[in-house]
């Protein structure tokens, strides 16, 4: 689409752009009340992470009108946000329908790590992109529904009342610990917290397995929102880093995230109650930012850290299930000290 397409041409922001200053260099070249398009189809914990960019967004442009295109089964994440005007799905997207005044094109924007703003925390690259700068406010949200909660619920009645949750897979196997040392890992939680059950959730039904200790919900949640509601149910979850990370951060469940490729202070460093588990000094590939990272020195400088010819991802698998689940016991143990203290 060229701006020729358009009877009042749209200021547009596009992925690989970096706006310096967004009052200086955008909001003065906008009508009084615009209408603000943002698109980013792809990523769970990307959309939620986006929000507070978003909301501060409207905080400089009180009176605009804000749509968010994203994919259908991301609509929902932004059900109940308050800067948000109109949630679409981008598949049915016309830009010149909409009469907008701004377009932020977010579809891999912060994917590329040879851009510096992307190398700071993901939300703050969002607004980094947009001339923002680092925001104050960096919380996110999600708002689960009676129903996400109500299922919840019902999948773990009759369990105890006592539950960690085990994401078992990100959307890629390079940010994900191996699926078979998680019966490993069920036992040695087992082991140091005998009173809890392991929640295990995935999309997809074949993940699950058996074990005293284990509610397999996996292929049991219709949705994400489903699942985050399994989450918030638990004393803390296990999580990869992925979209569910991001919505025990959005719903304050306390959390030991696995990190491999990226570090986890550009990810999970703004939730309150997070640990994270990160074997950078355990092995020379890492953090290989998602194999865009080269060698400096050595006899393979110059090449990109990847793990991708072997698909051995030696960073996830020098974690050990043991050592997930004594800082999973320890940050059980540590909160719950907390609040008796209060």
């Amino acid at each position: 689409m060229k701006y020729h397409d358009f009877q009042h041409p749209p200021v547009c922001i596009w992925a690989d752009a970096t706006v310096a200053d967004f009052d200086n260099d955008i909001k003065q070249y906008l009508a009084p009340q615009p209408r603000v398009l943002f698109i980013r189809d792809n990523g769970a914990g990307d959309v939620i992470m986006s929000v507070p960019a978003v909301r501060e967004l409207k905080r400089r442009l009180p009176d605009a009108y804000i749509t968010y295109a994203t994919l259908p089964k991301h609509t929902g994440l932004l059900d109940g946000i308050e800067c948000i005007d109109e949630v679409i799905d981008v598949g049915e997207l016309d830009m010149r329908a909409g009469g907008y005044s701004l377009i932020v094109n977010w579809t891999r924007a912060v994917e590329n790590y040879s851009i510096e703003r992307n190398r700071r925390h993901r939300i703050d690259s969002f607004a980094l992109q947009l001339g923002l700068g680092v925001l104050a406010d960096r919380r996110t949200e999600l708002h689960l529904s009676a129903a996400d909660r109500r299922a919840a619920a019902e999948m773990l009645s009759g369990r105890g009342g006592r539950f960690v949750g085990y994401v078992m897979r990100a959307a890629t196997w390079n940010r994900t610990w191996p699926l078979w040392r998680v019966p490993r890992l069920c036992a040695e939680l087992a082991r140091m917290m005998p009173d809890h059950c392991v929640v295990l959730i995935d999309a997809q039904s074949e993940c699950g397995f058996e074990a005293p200790n284990v509610v397999d919900a996996c292929g049991r949640t219709r949705t994400f929102k489903q699942a985050a509601a399994l989450l918030e149910h638990c004393d803390a979850a296990i999580t990869q880093d992925t979209g569910l990370a991001h919505a025990c951060g959005a719903l304050g469940v306390p959390a030991v995230a696995l990190a491999g490729g990226i570090p986890p202070e550009v990810r999970f460093s703004t939730y309150p109650h997070f640990r994270c588990i990160h074997p950078a000094t355990r092995v020379d590939c890492c953090p290989c930012w998602d194999w865009q990272e080269r060698y400096v020195d050595g006899p393979r400088s110059g090449s990109r850290k990847s793990c991708r010819a072997t698909a051995i991802n030696v960073c996830l698998e020098s974690i050990s299930a043991a050592e997930i689940a004594r800082e999973t016991a320890e940050l059980v143990q540590l909160l719950q000290q907390k609040q008796a203290g209060r």
